[in-house]
């Protein structure tokens, strides 16, 4: 970062926009200001009362704790688990004066941040995080005393705002991190309620510019947010202010793609086939690939990358090679994991720029990400792009690199700017826009570059680009005659939750599984969610949990069948439309008519359709099992969030009845991995959903309470990573790998651990090998040691005995076979 500003300098530059803002806010308050009152009338309360000083000084660790728990969703689960757990296994002492030092000392207010984070850092402790992050270290200040102190919730409200009132281009930025984030945020958002104050008459604190900060962010509950204060004159401002104070911005990406065309060329075959682990590792210094993904493109992408390698393989100084943050691996392993992880995603990314630059739809992505980083393969992607098109790249990647700035996307903006010269070319531009946010999901750098990693959106956001506004699969036109009956039945808006569907307590019935609450979030926001992965990573168990959840939270106790909130259906390759949508039946009471009955589709949207102050969950089992396509038929349309309305009624095939899903169903979906690939289903379906991993997870049988942790002296954890392994050393592709559910085990249902370790393995895994194995004992003895006899079967004689058992898990891990 560059160096500070002064405090005494104004950090609201353009005060006109925040104005607007707040008028936005105010002519919707009668709708959002019911949603936020929890904000005030729970969270506050009970987190302000418990940071008091003298029930600090009187129950320290207490106070902290029902601080935390007060905060619902202002912090995330992350946050809330990390927190209660610092103050749990803190000394009684500590935690009593770094409360007191940060709330009521008399230092100035970033020494009191910085000595607090200091002493409350999250950090690895035994088998799990504790420690407070700024996020929450600002919600005790402002829970504490939210007249001098601010919330700043950097994604969802602090860096929106920071972005679009207080940055110029051309001008040095201040320190937002750490501890500096929290003095900043106190003066941004004085600032604001100063200014309301003054032009508006806003009498309220700082927690109250949050929450208005936060309505105006993405998914805050304003539909146009920032984007509706924005006047013609403010984006053309912004763009061009952008454009003449960066007009090297292309520069850095230019040098990088020359490196690339230098090692990518082209072939029918195999567009990477001259990139080999030499040419593309780190070690061969700036003439490289990887050198021109992690520092050619610095400039350009604004991703501060740190010691964190694009795909986590390199050269180390000491002459070994490093995957990922682990050293000493020879050139032998070192290759293997290029060829196995690295080059299938390099291909995939690859061919989703060329579909980029020749504008088709893009292709989804079956190989895993590497080390977590996402916004890296949107830098390879950018690369590629480059290499390709440097002129499409300029047009159309503008939004992709420069993150918070949304207002620079040339793509949608550069040519409207000029031929803004009414009312109408203004809100025409806006809705561009504004459905162009919509699609990549937030105003944010990660939001921006979501698209570029299992996302059915991608292919949206090409469509928006090019300004076309109809979906070549509809295939129906939207002004016939079907619209015109279906908004003369029901009406031309859609049913709307209303308060009491308040989606907060959906989340907090989750008990802060952070999984849960990402799909629960997701369900929210694209209606119609996925989770895919290998058998045995808890994809339908997730499901259940949360249907539970889900009938807790609409009052459904199950009496009454006909009004159930929640449906579950299984696709198999026997299931078709008749059993989803409609088919002839026997009648009830006379066996030889029949007649024609809806399936579980129309009947939970029509109940969905009649109460729609409350919402409805469709869970689908074992998704890709059946024909999607076939099963959907031609309403598969109505699955898309921006379809979910009368006017895009579609006739069923056999009766003529009109149907349209409304915005308050919902649907989940599972899919074995194992039984076939996400790149398997059909690209039109496959981009109405929103699809999350749900990879093998070995931690979990050492973290989760009650579980079997060991066999002997062998840690369960370690034996499925060190089988996964083997099985990827193999060829098996990660879509088969062994799931954490196959030694599951809870300690107070067995009596002899190991005996039932190993009847997991005779029983399940096994089985499960031998069929991914083809039944070739070579492959099998290589996966699982001594644990198959040389004919590949289970060995008896080391499955019955519990010593020479865990001998051959041990060697399992160790990678030595026992004599």
């Amino acid at each position: 970062m560059a160096k500070k500003r002064e405090n005494k300098q104004a950090l609201i530059l353009r005060p006109e926009l925040a104005l607007r803002g707040y008028d936005i806010v105010q002519a919707a308050w009668s709708r959002i200001g019911p949603e936020e009152e929890y904000v005030r009338k729970d969270v506050f309360k009970r987190a302000h009362a418990a940071l008091q000083k003298e029930r600090i000084q009187a129950e320290p660790r207490e106070a902290g704790l029902e601080a935390i728990r007060a905060s619902k969703n202002l912090l995330t689960s992350f946050e809330q688990s990390h927190a209660s757990e610092w103050f749990r296994r803190t000394d009684h002492g500590v935690v009593r004066d770094a409360l007191l030092d940060l709330l009521y000392g008399s230092a100035s207010l970033p020494s009191r941040a910085e000595a607090f984070l200091d002493k409350a850092a999250v950090e690895k402790i035994d088998k799990g995080k504790a420690g407070i992050n700024t996020t929450t270290a600002t919600y005790l200040l402002c829970m504490a005393d939210p007249s001098k102190y601010a919330f700043a919730k950097p994604n969802r409200a602090f860096l929106v705002a920071y972005t679009l009132l207080c940055t110029q281009a051309g001008q040095p930025e201040p320190d937002i991190a750490g501890a500096a984030r929290v003095a900043f945020a106190a003066q941004m958002y004085g600032e604001l309620r100063d200014l309301w104050a003054r032009e508006r008459g806003f009498n309220g604190d700082l927690l109250d510019v949050h929450t208005y900060l936060f309505s105006l962010a993405p998914g805050g509950g304003i539909e146009s947010g920032w984007m509706g204060a924005m006047t013609p004159e403010v984006v053309v401002e912004y763009v061009r202010e952008y454009e003449h104070a960066e007009p090297d911005l292309f520069a850095g990406l230019q040098s990088a793609a020359a490196l690339v065309r230098e090692y990518v060329k082209p072939s029918r075959r195999d567009p990477l086939a001259l990139l080999t682990l030499e040419r593309y590792a780190m070690g061969q210094g700036s003439a490289s690939f990887c050198w021109a993904v992690e520092h050619g493109t610095k400039g350009y992408i604004r991703i501060a990358l740190g010691n964190a390698s694009a795909h986590e393989v390199v050269r180390s100084k000491h002459g070994s090679w490093r995957i990922g943050k682990t050293e000493g691996f020879s050139e032998t392993e070192a290759r293997d994991h290029y060829e196995q992880m690295v080059l299938p995603r390099l291909r995939e990314l690859y061919a989703a720029a060329k579909a980029f630059v020749e504008r088709r739809p893009l292709p989804s992505f079956t190989s895993p990400k590497l080390n977590g980083f996402r916004s890296l393969d949107a830098k390879t992607f950018c690369l590629f792009v480059t290499a390709l098109d440097e002129q499409t790249a300029r047009n159309r990647l503008a939004g992709v690199v420069n993150g918070l700035r949304l207002l620079t996307l040339a793509s949608l903006l550069g040519a409207e700017c000029d031929r803004i010269s009414s009312f109408e070319d203004y809100v025409e531009m806006q809705q561009r826009v504004a459905a162009a946010v919509e699609s990549i999901g937030s105003l944010s750098a990660e939001g921006l570059t979501k698209w570029s990693y299992h996302d059915p959106r991608g292919k949206r956001l090409v469509t928006l680009l090019e300004g076309q506004a109809k979906d070549e699969n509809d295939g129906v036109d939207d002004e016939d005659e079907d619209v015109e009956s279906a908004v003369s039945t029901y009406g031309s808006a859609p049913p709307v939750a209303g308060p009491s569907a308040d989606w907060d307590e959906l989340v907090g019935g989750l008990d802060a599984d952070a999984d849960l609450t990402t799909v629960a979030r997701l369900l929210r926001t694209r209606l119609n969610v996925v989770l895919y992965g290998p058998p045995g990573t808890g994809k339908t168990y997730k499901s259940i949990r949360l249907a539970k959840a889900w009938r807790n939270w609409q009052g459904d106790d199950g009496s009454e069948p006909n009004e159930a909130t929640v449906e579950q259906v299984t696709f198999h390759p026997s299931y078709g439309y008749e059993d989803f949508i409609e088919a002839f039946r026997p009648n009830a009471s006379d066996g030889s008519r029949f007649e024609l009955k809806p399936g579980i589709l129309p009947r939970l949207a029509e109940r969905a359709r009649t109460y729609p102050h409350r919402r409805y969950l469709l869970l689908i089992d074992e998704l890709n099992r059946g024909d999607v396509a076939r099963i959907m038929g031609e309403l598969i349309t109505l699955l898309e969030p921006d379809k979910r309305r009368p006017e895009h009624a579609r006739r069923r095939m056999l009766s003529g009845e009109l149907l349209w899903l409304p915005a308050n169903l919902y649907i989940l979906g599972t899919m074995n991995t194992a039984d076939k690939s996400v790149s398997l289903m059909d690209v039109a379906v496959r981009r109405r959903f929103a699809f999350i991993h749900t990879p093998p997870r070995p931690d979990l049988l050492h973290t989760r309470r009650g579980l079997v942790e060991h066999a002997g002296t062998v840690k369960l954890s370690a034996v499925l990573h060190a089988l996964n392994q083997r099985l990827l050393d193999i060829g098996v592709l990660p879509d088969r790998l062994l799931g954490h559910a196959l030694l599951w085990i809870e300690k107070d249902k067995v009596d002899d651990e190991v005996a039932e370790v190993a009847d997991r393995f005779r029983r399940d895994i096994l089985p499960l090998v031998e069929e991914y194995c083809f039944s070739d004992r070579e492959q099998m003895s290589r996966v699982l040691g001594k644990l198959v006899d040389v004919h590949g079967r289970p060995d008896d004689a080391v499955l019955d005995l519990p010593d020479a058992f865990v001998k051959a898990l041990q060697a399992l891990i160790s990678g030595h076979e026992p004599a």
